[in-house]
This record gives structure tokens, sequence and C-alpha cells, in this order.
């Protein structure tokens, strides 16, 4: 999956570039989910700053696209998924 967002209305994004995809291995149990994002924000002193919250949120992202994939279960409360990701 391949995501291309650019200039948000509320949000000082210059532009943002995420790709989330699964690598499949011998079994499901050794499939690999990755995400690579690239962004760019205006002003240019934001993008060190806001750096740890959108990190956050892109793992939260990924978080829920993979229990999605496992359980077939949308829109799961975010707490939820934290909880279950940190039993696993």
């Amino acid at each position: 999956m391949h995501t291309k967002f650019t200039y948000g209305r509320n949000f000082y994004s210059k532009q943002m570039l995420a790709t989330f995809g699964v690598w499949p291995g011998r079994t499901a149990q050794d499939a690999l989910m990755y995400q690579i994002v690239d962004y760019r924000l205006s002003p240019g002193f934001l993008t060190g700053i806001m750096r740890g919250q959108l990190r956050t949120a892109i793992r939260d992202t990924l978080l829920g696209y993979k229990h999605f994939m496992k359980t077939g279960e949308a829109n799961t409360a975010l707490n939820q998924l934290r909880k279950i990701h940190r039993q696993a």
C-alpha cells in the first residue's frame, strides 16, 4: 500500500509519503510488516520537533492495518490495539 499526502488542511505538511507493506515469509508467522515514511513540514523547523509524534501516529496506523489483516475487524479502539500488541 502506498499513500501520498500533500498540503493537509489542518496540518503543516509540505509533503508526506507513507508506504506500508508485508513481505511474506515461509509461514504466516514469518511475515514481516514494514513502514517507510518520508515527510517535510512547513516551516522546516517543525520536522524535527514533530518527529516523535509523527512516528507514534504512523506506528499506530501500522498496528491498525496489522490487526485488520489478522482479524478482519475494523475500527478497533487504539488503546485496545496497543494493549494487544504489548501482550504479543
